[in-house]
């Protein structure tokens, strides 16, 4: 939600240049870096929750509100508007990282092959939490058991917010 009137004024003159604004808040989860696909979520303070997707196939890119990002038709997103998903997603994120101390980010292990990347970023009031895991740490035989544990919790904590914004029916036909 637009909260004062500077953001009102950057937010109009974007688009009166043509530009899309750039929110500082933001929360971001998901897989991608692989050439056989990937998406992730955003979800903004203004309770849009955008989800893009390489390789994207299905009934999502079917409904007339996807947009295609590229002429091959690889790449897209559509956009959805779901009240409260930004408080909601910010306050398992600061219970899980804030509340329970999910530590630094291990350091990625790429020792299999095109496993892509799993995402997870929270930039939200009073908490700056990126991680970027190397999508084959849950399948190394020598990922340190931290980065396991992390990729693990950092899963858990995205699929609560996925449970809770019922993300998973968004893309229902």
């Amino acid at each position: 939600m637009i909260a004062n009137r500077s953001q009102i004024m950057i937010a109009l003159i974007a688009v009166l240049c043509g530009a899309v604004p750039a929110w500082a808040d933001v929360i971001r989860f998901g897989t991608s870096g692989s050439i056989f696909g990937g998406a992730t979520w955003d979800i903004r303070p203004d309770d849009r929750v955008v989800y893009a997707a390489y390789q994207a196939t299905g009934p999502v890119t079917r409904r007339p509100e996807w947009v295609w990002d590229n002429k091959g038709m690889r790449a897209g997103h559509i956009t959805f508007v779901v009240s409260g998903a930004y408080e909601t997603a910010s306050d398992i994120i600061n219970w899980q990282i804030g509340q329970v101390g999910l530590g630094p980010v291990a350091p990625r292990t790429p020792d299999c092959t095109d496993a892509g990347r799993f995402e997870f970023t929270a930039d939200i009031a009073g908490l700056t939490f990126v991680a970027d895991l190397d999508g084959c740490v849950q399948m190394s035989e020598t990922a340190p058991s931290e980065a396991k544990a992390q990729f693990a919790a950092l899963q858990a904590i995205a699929d609560r917010i996925t449970v809770a914004l019922r993300l998973d029916r968004l893309l229902a036909p």
